[in-house]
């Protein structure tokens, strides 16, 4: 058993990402589908740099209510994982499939309550944020509701904020420096890019960051969220899995 810290959840979470990583990268492109055919439809019916820039915009957009469903879909290959079983990846679909609603509800509380935060000062917003860290996830596991999955997530949360915070700070690098690396290579002045090509492919490389960095914003997310569980709850996987029964 796994008590949370943010060393536990790293380790944890990137072990199980990296002995899932080509299926759940399979499981983000089958999730970022529709998304990719637009981008390619809207590059061929023809695009000028302004158009194209204003789609990298909704190409990130996308991404995060995308990335809602994947959250979803790897929360369950996560436990089945944790159990020392592997799940396929259409039951991992199956599932996001059932959960995303919620999922989606959730999400959209969730961004108002740190939104609302954020308004008074920043150090709120992002407390809200730590507090509200694995609400998707207990939406996802608990079923207790909207306002259900804030209260757990809140109450799973708390006295681990400062840890929640320093996992979100290094998985927020991690993920974050890969995207300034690409930007910088093919957008040297994001502000004046130098010619329509050059947007066409940092849309194309978003993309295809935005699947593997979702699966693994997922898998240490759900990692956090069945630790911190164990933690309050002092209950085992086996018992937290029985929600797929």
């Amino acid at each position: 058993m796994f008590s949370f810290s943010i060393g536990n959840a790293m380790s944890q979470g990137f072990k199980i990402w990296g002995r899932n990583i080509i299926p759940f990268t399979l499981l983000g492109a089958i999730v970022y589908s529709p998304l990719i055919i637009w981008v390619m439809l809207s590059f061929n019916e023809g695009m000028d740099l302004d158009k194209a820039m204003a789609m990298g915009g909704l190409v990130i957009l996308g991404s995060m209510v995308l990335n809602l469903f994947i959250s979803g879909a790897v929360t369950y290959g996560v436990v089945r994982e944790l159990q020392g079983q592997h799940a396929s990846m259409g039951e991992c679909i199956a599932h996001g499939l059932r959960r995303f609603l919620p999922a989606l509800g959730v999400s959209f509380l969730s961004v108002l309550a740190i939104g609302g935060a954020t308004l008074l000062l920043i150090i709120p917003g992002i407390i809200v944020y730590c507090m509200l860290y694995v609400a998707v996830q207990a939406s996802v596991m608990e079923r207790p509701g909207l306002f259900g999955a804030l209260s757990r997530s809140r109450f799973l949360t708390a006295g681990n904020k400062l840890n929640i915070f320093g996992l979100l700070f290094i998985v927020g690098l991690i993920t974050g420096i890969p995207r300034t690396i690409v930007e910088k290579i093919i957008l040297p002045d994001p502000d004046h890019p130098e010619s329509f090509s050059d947007v066409k492919t940092y849309v194309y490389a978003t993309l295809g960051m935005s699947i593997v960095i979702g699966t693994l914003g997922a898998v240490i997310a759900a990692v956090s969220y069945f630790q911190l569980r164990q933690d309050k709850d002092g209950v085992s996987i086996d018992e937290i899995a029985r929600v797929f029964e």
